[in-house]
Order: structure tokens, then sequence, then C-alpha cells
């Protein structure tokens, strides 16, 4: 019985990890001067080895966490749904300042984790897990 309770509640820890990556949102955020600023959609995936011999990162950039490309626009928003970061799923949607380099849906970027927490945030996030978490029960 305890398994199935454990058990239940890491299928709905993975549920939301799913839609937290694939749910629509907006960069349209204006409570601080960062949020103002990451106006471009960005989607994420962590970075595999196999990444770091076949792409050529700027200098210093070699140990980046993350990959990040532009997320596809749907219906006024943004989403990650059925898109590939070199040939696997993005993980997580972000909104960032926009690049200084020419944006393309091809074209990706590093980024660490203090990068992100310095420059971009997670879009309405927070309230959508509290939504599915109401969902769940809990």
């Amino acid at each position: 019985m305890l398994f199935s309770s454990y058990l239940s509640i890491l299928l709905v820890v993975l549920l939301i990890q799913i839609e937290t990556a694939y749910t629509k949102f907006a960069c349209q955020d204006k409570s601080s001067n960062k949020n103002k600023a990451a106006t471009v959609a960005f989607c994420m995936r962590i970075t595999l080895d196999s990444d770091t011999r076949s792409l050529k990162w700027p200098t210093g950039k070699k140990k980046s966490k993350w990959i990040t490309n532009i997320a596809k626009p749907e219906e006024e928003a943004y989403t990650c749904r059925d898109w590939d970061i070199f040939y696997h799923p993005a993980t997580r949607g972000v909104c960032c300042p926009p690049k200084k380099e020419k944006m393309t849906y091809e074209a990706l970027w590093p980024a660490n984790p203090k990068d992100i927490a310095t420059h971009c945030y997670y879009p309405d996030v927070r309230n959508m897990l509290q939504r599915k978490a109401a969902q769940a029960g809990f």
C-alpha cells in the first residue's frame, strides 16, 4: 500500500514536469525590470555529453548546463511541445532578453543556471503547478 502511494506521488511529479515543458506560455510579465527585458520565449534542455563533442560553443561555454533555442509560436503564446533541440526534446520553457546574435530557429545558445537566474524567468510555471496540484488533490 505504501509503495502505491509513492508511485502515485511520482506519477503526479512526472505529469507536472511534462506539463511545465509543454504548456503554452507568454513572455509578458512586467513585474520587474528583469522580467520587462525578457520578451523572447526560449525552449531548453539539459546538455548531454554528446552535445559538447558535436557543438562548437564560444570559449568558456563548453560546460554549459543548458542548450536553448527560440520557442515556437502557438496561438498568441509559445510552446515547447514537439520541439527538438539538437535531436532531443525540449524540457522547459523560459523567457529571456533577446540575443545580440541573429535569432533563428536553427540557432542554439548555451546557458548556465546563473545566466538564467540573472536574466530570465520561468513564465506562469508557479500558477500552473498550483493548478495541477489542486487538480490532483494536494
